[in-house]
């Protein structure tokens, strides 16, 4: 008898600890609504972890049962733990990032969010079903992109960072619709102005290649943005601001070639480790 009380206070002890587990489990679950939330699981972790250690039938003495060093004991909260890293590492990039600002005064912020609630194929094919008309602009790790949709159709795609094959200039001296010199001269001639306005007033490209050269541009800027991770996105309804009224490309379309480059890729990438594996087993 005299060690049933000892025993009783010790089960609801362990009671009171589940419970706290469960709540420090609870608030991993809001981890994402901002650093405040972070803040309250890391302290709800080390509670627990605490009362574990004040807790463990090892370490009340009456018992005489072989403690077990901490390292030993499996921990329960080590999985959202990591998870609850993880969300830290990707909130903090989120601040540190530009923050995205409306076109303009007479744009209305309609969506607002990031790549890890909703996809940004799945925003993107969203807006072009509903045939929207406003501007979207992706914060990602490395770049920035904004798109104009008018009705559901891409009008205008630009970037803050785009890789060099990727610039307008140099997609035209791929299609050899213009000499690199005259493209090199053009560009120290147009004073910060659009390139492309430049290259028709000068006559060194004609309109249908600069068009074409413009939808590839759009095209590769897609296959960047189908592969953004950890961006945050907006999307403000309004007139476009840049459309010059020739660029109509379909968002389902982009899409799915964006899709099909990488699944080429993809499965180049496949074949190639594959010879590999094979030339190294044959040696």
């Amino acid at each position: 008898m005299e060690q049933t009380k000892p025993l009783d206070s010790l089960s609801k002890l362990f009671a009171d600890c589940a419970e706290l587990e469960r709540a420090a489990i609870l608030l991993a679950d809001i981890a994402g609504r901002g650093p405040d939330a972070l803040d309250r699981c890391e302290r709800a972790r080390r509670y627990v972890d605490e009362a574990r250690r004040v807790l463990e039938p090892g370490s009340v003495l009456a018992f005489e049962e072989p403690a077990t060093s901490p390292e030993a004991r499996p921990n329960v909260l080590s999985g959202w733990v990591k998870s609850l890293t993880k969300k830290r590492e990707r909130t903090e990039r989120a601040h540190s990032a530009p923050k995205l600002e409306a076109p303009s005064k007479e744009h209305v912020l309609a969506i607002q969010g990031n790549s890890g609630s909703i996809p940004l194929f799945q925003l993107l094919s969203f807006l072009g079903t509903l045939q929207e008309t406003g501007t979207v602009k992706v914060t990602a790790p490395s770049e920035i992109f904004s798109l104009e949709l008018k009705q559901g159709v891409v009008v205008h795609a630009q970037s803050n960072n785009a890789p060099r094959n990727a610039m307008l200039g140099n997609i035209l001296v791929e299609m050899g619709a213009v000499d690199r010199a005259k493209l090199e001269e053009a560009l120290g001639n147009s004073h910060g102005g659009r390139l492309g306005e430049t290259l028709e007033r000068g006559a060194l490209v004609n309109t249908d290649d600069l068009k074409r050269a413009v939808e590839r541009q759009i095209q590769m800027l897609f296959d960047r943005l189908f592969h953004a991770q950890d961006a945050e996105f907006a999307f403000w309804k309004g007139e476009p601001r840049y459309s010059d009224g020739r660029i109509h490309l379909n968002v389902m379309q982009l899409l799915l070639e964006s899709a099909r480059s990488a699944d080429e890729r993809r499965n180049e990438k496949e074949k190639a480790n594959a010879a590999e594996a094979f030339l190294s087993e044959s040696a």
